[in-house]
């Protein structure tokens, strides 16, 4: 009876139990005078902040509508200012009181810069969107450059013996007898405007690893497939050992804007 019940309320509420997830950008102007969104601003772009936007899909979802965001900031020793209940800003305005926040955070990054010391501040937002329950946390910083949604960004994977695709994700391991499967790496670039993947074939790349020194150690295979040393370290490299797939060269890139930052798949053996 109770599966019977829940099965009822999720055909009946579904909204209420799955979704997508939203991003948080910042609505911006720079220096040409253009409106722009970013991730990550810089501090003469957070000058020209506009306003806190919510979507579910950069690219294609419609905007939300953002009810108000609280601002959170703690000083060194994690220590958290009690501004409340003025630091809770109604609608999507980037206000004075932000702005004056972030001038802390500029402060602080140019007195860590100058000691060299960690920063001592951190500030983010908990965005409340309509129609969805909890707020979206949302981390305000100064970065060195505004980073802006990616419509390319890449993605390695490995081919296995029996070609099924395997992919790893960041800090997940792996057992032993899947890295013997390896055959081939491949890498895509995943276009978030055509939603399309785009194979682009690898000529060479590096696996690289630390040895009990702390020394940095490097196999390098001149094709998409893992040499016999590769496969020989994945006999011998002990469990609980780190080693990442980097320095990967492709042989024809002019069909597509590449990424700037590079394909690296981190693999630790368990």
């Amino acid at each position: 009876m109770k599966r019977i019940f829940f099965m009822l309320f999720l055909f009946i509420f579904p909204s209420t139990l799955i979704s997508k997830p939203v991003e948080i950008y910042v609505q911006y102007v720079n220096e040409q005078g253009i409106e722009d969104f970013a991730h990550l601003l810089s501090e003469k772009d957070w000058k020209g902040a506009i306003r806190i936007v919510a979507k579910d899909d950069f690219f294609h979802g419609d905007e939300l509508t953002v009810e108000e965001y609280a601002i959170r900031l703690w000083d060194e020793g994690s220590i958290m200012r009690n501004y409340e209940p003025y630091l809770v800003q109604k609608g999507d305005s980037v206000t004075d009181l932000l702005l004056n926040v972030v001038k802390e955070l500029v402060e602080d990054k140019r007195m860590s810069r100058q000691k060299g010391t960690s920063l001592t501040k951190s500030v983010f937002l908990l965005v409340k969107v309509k129609g969805r329950t909890q707020p979206i946390p949302f981390s305000v910083s100064i970065s060195d450059e505004t980073i802006k949604p990616c419509r390319f960004n890449s993605e390695c994977l490995v081919r296995l013996a029996d070609g099924r695709l395997f992919q790893n994700r960041f800090g997940k391991s792996i057992h032993r007898d899947s890295l013997l499967r390896f055959e081939e790496l491949c890498y895509f670039v995943n276009d978030a405007v055509k939603k399309e993947k785009i194979g682009l074939a690898v000529k060479a790349f590096s696996i690289t690893y630390f040895d009990d020194n702390g020394n940095s150690r490097l196999l390098r295979s001149e094709s998409s497939s893992f040499s016999d040393k590769m496969l020989d370290f994945f006999r011998k490299v002990p469990n609980g050992k780190t080693f990442y797939i980097t320095n990967i060269t492709l042989k024809d890139t002019s069909s597509v804007a590449l990424p700037t930052n590079p394909c690296i798949m981190e693999l630790k053996v368990k």
